[in-house]
């Protein structure tokens, strides 16, 4: 993910959609469609939330996992 850091943080800050992981609740998934990314692929960035927020993982998939939806962007 090295080499795509710059759209890991455009996906925390500016996501398409963000759900909460089904097997831990404490963790959203923040995800953002980027197309140039193999052909279009979404960035998906794991964050756990308590009393100091942090990045789990980033990687990049081509569709949306099951859980809970907290929100997404409006078109």
């Amino acid at each position: 993910m090295k080499p795509y850091i710059n759209e890991v943080r455009k996906t925390i800050n500016n996501p398409d959609y963000v759900t909460r992981s089904s097997s831990d609740e404490k963790v959203l998934l923040y995800y953002r469609f980027v197309p140039g990314i193999f052909e279009g692929k979404y960035i998906i960035v794991a964050v756990k939330k308590n009393e100091r927020d942090f990045v789990v993982t980033a990687y990049i998939t081509d569709k949306i996992k099951k859980g809970e939806e907290l929100w997404r962007r409006k078109n």
